[in-house]
């Protein structure tokens, strides 16, 4: 049985909702390298300083203490979408994957909120997003 002229091999190649996944994280890191950055985040005009000390949230029960990393007052309308369209979130859903344990990730000295490399703000170690990448070993 020959194979159709075009047809794929199933792990040779990315699908189409890889490839377009894929594309538009390109294109914001790309769009965030091109804007002109002047800081080590990703951003060319943030204020928000994210060697600061993180926020506790002692209010919530059974959770005292956690680090919330969410503030985002000090980012411009653009840093705020590139957070939304690349899905960041402070607790990740895949235990195997945070943003402590991704290639840009970007720690600050002690413990808590730290920055990322394609994002501008401070983001929680136990932080995920679709632009996760495993670290080089």
């Amino acid at each position: 049985m020959q194979a159709r002229k075009g047809a794929r091999k199933p792990d040779a190649q990315l699908n189409r909702r890889d490839f377009i996944r894929r594309a538009a994280l390109l294109g914001a890191a790309s769009g965030l390298a091109l804007s002109g950055c002047t800081t080590a985040y990703g951003a060319s005009n943030a204020t928000e300083d994210v060697t600061t000390e993180p926020t506790v949230d002692a209010s919530a029960p059974g959770d005292a203490g956690a680090l919330d990393c969410s503030d985002t007052s000090g980012l411009n309308a653009a840093e705020i979408s590139t957070r939304e369209q690349l899905k960041y979130v402070e607790q990740t859903p895949k235990p195997a994957q945070d943003c402590a344990n991704c290639l840009h990730w970007k720690p600050v000295s002690g413990e808590g909120c730290g920055g990322c490399a394609i994002m501008a703000g401070k983001f929680n170690p136990r932080g995920w997003c679709i632009a996760w990448v495993a670290t080089r070993s």
